[in-house]
């Protein structure tokens, strides 16, 4: 290749990605595949494929070193003002023109770096996907809304002000839109979604709101750049399953071409920790399904139904 084109492969971060991509392909192997063979495809394929991504976490040390971090001048400038950081990193996206950021939930103690970090990103769009009044007390005692209750109420935390200028509820979804302030600067408006019906563990209330959602950054306007803050309590399982099945969703309008294991793969080579478990590797499969079962224009083909036994994974979110 260096014969042919001589600037190709320039660093010794470069040829260790390079080889470290090729260990994985003869480890991992191929697993493209088209929508249809998608809702073919049984569940103990998609379990042997978890099983495989707990291994690949011991290939990921090299990896991991030349692949975006947390978002350093954010958490640079909360930590240098000895303010509490928040846990936010950059991920993968498949849209060129939308950068994403996966993000844990604010308490308390951490919802100014939080806000800090969408003013300094400039985020466009905070996509929220916890209900605090929902679920339970030990799982979200520690989360802080952060935005104030009343309409064109202001509040005030230290060195950034947000105030809520609009909200309205369509069924299990909450739009809203902030002003965010701080001093000599000028005021930033940000949208947040806020979808309530999706407890850990389990598939959304109302899938065809959460289809709505990923539809509409996926046909966000090519010309036009946005950046999207995705958070639910951990930043982690529900964050970590909505990115994967966007980018899932995303290639395949793009290219009818799924790798499921691959973008999951990469979300946590990125952010290690997302989707931790089997429970929210087969989330993504079954939402992945559902949606390209319920909207099939994403599929080039004709969508053909699920097979009955790729239904045997219900019981697997029963007893969650």
């Amino acid at each position: 290749m260096r014969k042919q084109r001589v600037n190709m492969v320039q660093t010794v971060e470069q040829y260790e990605m390079l080889h470290q991509l090729m260990v994985e392909h003869y480890y991992f192997g191929e697993k493209d595949m088209d929508g249809r063979k998608l809702l073919n495809k049984y569940s103990s394929e998609a379990i042997k494929e978890f099983d495989l991504l707990i291994e690949s976490e011991a290939l990921n040390s090299k990896l991991q070193e030349h692949c975006p971090g947390l978002i350093k001048d954010a958490i640079a400038e909360a930590r240098d003002a000895g303010y509490v950081t928040i846990d936010a990193t950059a991920v993968e996206s498949y849209q060129g023109n939308v950068s994403l950021i996966a993000s844990s939930g604010p308490s308390i103690t951490t919802v100014e770096p939080f806000l800090i970090v969408l003013w300094d990103n400039q985020v466009d769009e905070v996509i929220m996907l916890n209900n605090p009044q929902r679920e339970a007390k030990n799982m979200e005692e520690n989360f802080c809304e952060y935005w104030p209750k009343q309409l064109n109420t202001t509040v005030t935390y230290n060195s950034i002000s947000i105030t809520l200028r609009s909200e309205q509820i369509v069924g299990k979804k909450v739009e809203r839109t902030f002003l965010l302030h701080r001093r000599n600067r000028q005021d930033r408006m940000i949208k947040q979604s806020q979808y309530l019906g999706w407890r850990i563990g389990k598939l959304p209330d109302q899938e065809d709101q959460i289809i709505e959602m990923i539809k509409r950054i996926i046909d966000f306007d090519q010309e036009s750049a946005a950046t999207i803050l995705v958070h639910c309590t951990d930043g982690l399982k529900r964050s970590g399953i909505f990115i994967a099945v966007l980018n899932i969703l995303a290639r395949l309008q793009s290219e009818n071409k799924i790798d499921v294991f691959r973008t999951v793969k990469d979300l946590k080579d990125i952010r290690p920790g997302m989707i931790p478990a089997q429970i929210d590797y087969m989330c993504c499969y079954n939402l992945a399904k559902n949606l390209l079962s319920k909207e099939n224009e994403y599929v080039n083909e004709t969508v053909m139904h699920v097979d009955q036994k790729d239904h045997a994974t219900d019981g697997v979110y029963e007893v969650i």
